[in-house]
């Protein structure tokens, strides 16, 4: 695996992971983004780490923009441990997929499976892309409409 490759795949393990957990709000950012494509019917969503925006943006809540920005700091990070730097980077993407998979948990919780996938390109046109990393969501929709209802009663 080439070290960009690896560090896409970081990347893009890092931010569906236990580990990006936004601890202001109590809740991990893939749920929270999990819950957001689930209630607006979203199977596709792409983080620009460079310009740190999400598409589609109504899939985009507070807790995952503020990871958005964390992750481009980690993203600088990761290249300096493979001797690059972010100036060399066009661009860095991850790319979120809701597949149709699903496992069942205690209680019959039904969990989503996600796959993730890092891409980054250099200004010379290197491309690296990772291999899938799949991780698994509850998604609550329940819990997007309560706190949509809650912020439209508080304007």
């Amino acid at each position: 695996m080439s070290k960009l490759k690896g560090v896409a795949h970081n990347v893009a393990d890092s931010f569906t992971s236990l580990m990006n957990y936004d601890v202001k709000n109590h809740n991990y950012v893939m749920e929270e983004l999990a819950s957001e494509m689930a209630w607006c019917g979203v199977d596709n969503a792409e983080i620009d780490l460079m310009k740190k925006t999400i598409s589609p943006s109504r899939v985009g809540g507070m807790g995952v923009k503020k990871s958005i920005a964390f992750y481009n700091e980690f993203l600088a990070e990761q290249l300096k441990k493979v001797n690059r730097d972010i100036a060399e980077v066009k661009v860095a993407k991850l790319q979120i997929t809701r597949t149709d998979k699903r496992d069942a948990g205690q209680n019959g919780t039904q969990w989503r499976v996600y796959e993730a996938v890092g891409v980054i390109t250099l200004k010379n046109g290197q491309t690296s892309k990772s291999g899938k990393v799949e991780s698994r969501w509850l998604e609550d929709v329940g819990f997007i409409q309560r706190l949509k209802n809650w912020l439209g009663a508080n304007k």
